[in-house]
């Protein structure tokens, strides 16, 4: 017997509503995901705006703390680092919300998440840097390291610790900026790395130079023995290829941080004068084996690692010290010591600062003291005041940065037979090396040979004109046109010596080793000319009689292949510009006529004219010069 189900209507609904009721209960599901992601999305970017915002005012103050710890205001870059905290700790409760941290849990938004915590772990590591920091520079300031001619060990000791710690804090910071991905749901992520990124590149750009320093300082001070150091003080009136004639030298003597002086004073009250040989140094072309020399005309040649050696041989042989490097420096730098330090007073010139101690030294004097017994000794007693300033300590950070253009100029020039020293000055440029260069390069630098105190009244202009071929090959005119600006002397002048205001400078231009085709010529004319070879370039050389108020043009032409070298475009000239210490930094314009075919955009230092590529620089300190043509 057979049974038969009968299905009704109303059974067969029952699935489509069950089917309806989790259609309901998956489209609700979805709508309360979607708002949780939403909240989450829009807490998520509330929170990295606000802590964005908060990390921006902290890298603003972290700015204008470096700012002041700069002009020496440790109190205020205290301040600034305060106010940085404050705003972090804004930025860190922003990155703490509940959207945040649910966020860091999901997939899609940790990453956003992880950036935000990376960004603010970077930044609370740089204002740790930055506290420590000033920490380093009062180790430096008032009675700090430095301090009644003596140089406290402990403190630099102390002082390399801080700034190796510092220097560990930004390779940390650094790390977790490398971290940050940025993307579009991170917004401002990206910026904000690159922008903590130059804020960590400026700190340890100011830092580095410091920590190099004290890593060296107490070997250079005499910790494990006794270190002699010349200071040489030159004449910028009397110029040579480096600096200018050896005006005063004193012996400096560190053992243990303690400095004492045990000779100084004039180059007649110390008897170093008179001709002479010593061992020159192999490859000085500015002493030909067997020559006979001055000591005042030890250092020759612009590189001043070999003049530094030169005048230390010198040295020894005068008086059988042997010492262990040479500190030069000119009355420009002296002025930027003064600046800082303030003026000095001494019996003979009375009150000297840093604006007119230039003036003072290098023209005033001689024709308000012409007797030059008198006037050797008023300069001894300003250059005794000087040191004294030096080493009774006080800000020694601002007396440093005060010689910042200086040094760039080269006005003050350190070298050391020590290599570890030597590497460290090289490394921070106040070697006084000439610079490498395998394409153009210019040296021009003018020797006194009348000796006259006339070149305090130079005036220099160079014009670098370079005609480029398609292959990178060019044609070079190097005109450089020397003024004398003195007034004529009363009565008969004797061209040469103290009294003249006559000016016979050899110039000595550095043109690249490869440079073929040379000429020269003065106001147009052919001229007759010299050369030898240092460092891999031609030197050549010429003199000229200048008299008061007069000016001639010295033109030297040479061909030289490479001058430009390929590109994915076209072609890049690349011109190195070393300076000469002079008293009125020389202006050099650089004029490029491109190969037919070429063009050059504008920008960079660089403008065109009348079919060329003009670039005008005051040489205040070495110069590159680069410009790429495109076809």
């Amino acid at each position: 017997m057979s049974t038969n189900t009968t299905i009704t209507g109303s059974d067969r609904s029952v699935p489509a509503r069950r089917l309806r009721g989790w259609t309901w209960l998956a489209a609700g599901a979805v709508l309360v995901l979607l708002g949780i992601a939403v909240w989450l999305a829009l807490g998520l970017l509330s929170a990295a705006r606000d802590a964005r915002a908060a990390a921006t005012r902290a890298r603003t103050e972290l700015q204008a703390s470096a700012r002041a710890l700069r002009a020496g205001d440790q109190a205020r870059a205290r301040l600034g680092i305060r106010a940085a905290t404050l705003d972090l700790a804004r930025a860190d409760a922003a990155a703490h919300r509940v959207t945040v941290r649910v966020a860091g849990r999901l997939p899609i938004f940790s990453w956003p998440v992880a950036d935000l915590r990376h960004l603010l772990a970077a930044g609370h590591i740089l204002v740790g840097a930055a506290d420590k920091a000033v920490t380093v520079q009062a180790r430096f300031t008032g009675s700090g390291v430095v301090h009644q001619g003596r140089i406290d060990l402990a403190g630099v000791q102390g002082a390399a610790h801080d700034t190796t710690a510092v220097l560990g804090d930004l390779r940390r910071a650094r790390a977790e900026l490398d971290r940050v991905r940025g993307g579009w749901l991170a917004p401002g992520a990206a910026g904000a790395r690159d922008a903590t990124l130059r804020q960590l590149d400026d700190v340890e750009g100011q830092l580095r130079p410091l920590h190099d320093v004290v890593q060296v300082l107490p070997a250079a001070v005499g910790a494990a023995g006794p270190r002699t150091y010349l200071m040489a003080v030159s004449n910028s009136a009397e110029l040579k290829a480096w600096g200018g004639a050896l005006l005063a030298i004193a012996q400096l003597r560190f053992d243990h941080g303690r400095v004492t002086v045990p000779r100084s004073g004039q180059l007649r009250e110390q008897q170093l004068t008179g001709r002479l040989r010593w061992p020159y140094v192999p490859g000085d072309p500015w002493h030909p084996p067997g020559s006979v020399s001055l000591f005042s005309s030890a250092g020759l040649s612009p590189n001043f690692p070999t003049s530094g050696e030169e005048i230390l041989r010198a040295y020894q042989t005068l008086t059988g010290v042997r010492a262990d490097g040479v500190i030069a420096l000119d009355p420009t730098a002296l002025a930027g010591l003064l600046r800082v330090s303030g003026p000095v007073t001494t019996p003979g010139f009375g009150k000297v600062g840093g604006n007119d101690v230039v003036r003072l030294l290098l023209a005033d004097s001689y024709g308000r003291y012409p007797d030059r017994q008198v006037r050797h000794q008023y300069n001894q007693q300003l250059m005794d005041a000087v040191m004294r300033r030096v080493l009774q300590g006080g800000d020694l950070l601002r007396q440093v940065r005060g010689l910042g253009a200086a040094t760039a100029g080269r006005h003050l020039q350190l070298y050391f037979r020590d290599r570890r020293l030597q590497d460290a000055t090289r490394a921070h440029g106040l070697a006084g090396a000439l610079s490498s260069s395998t394409q153009d390069y210019l040296g021009v630098f003018t020797v006194n040979s009348n000796a006259s105190k006339t070149d305090y009244f130079q005036r220099r202009e160079i014009e670098q004109r370079v005609r480029l071929t398609a292959d990178g090959s060019a044609r070079v005119d190097r005109a450089i046109r020397l003024a004398n600006t003195a007034w004529p002397q009363p009565g008969v002048d004797p061209h040469t010596g103290y009294r003249t205001g006559w000016s016979r400078p050899v110039v000595a231009a550095y043109v690249p080793g490869s440079a073929t085709g040379v000429t020269v010529r003065v106001d147009g004319k052919r001229a007759d000319w010299t050369s030898f070879r240092e460092l891999g370039r031609l030197v050549v050389r010429t003199g000229v009689w200048l008299p008061p108020r007069s000016a001639h043009t010295v033109t030297v032409s040479y061909w030289l292949s490479g001058a430009a070298v390929p590109t994915d475009g076209g072609l890049r000239y690349r011109l190195i510009a070393d300076t000469q210490p002079i008293v009125h930094p020389a202006t050099l314009r650089v004029v490029v006529v491109p190969p037919s075919g070429f063009q050059a955009q504008t920008g960079s230092g660089w403008s065109a004219a009348d079919g060329t590529m003009v670039a005008t620089r005051q040489l205040t300190r070495g110069v590159t010069f680069d410009l790429d043509l495109n076809r």
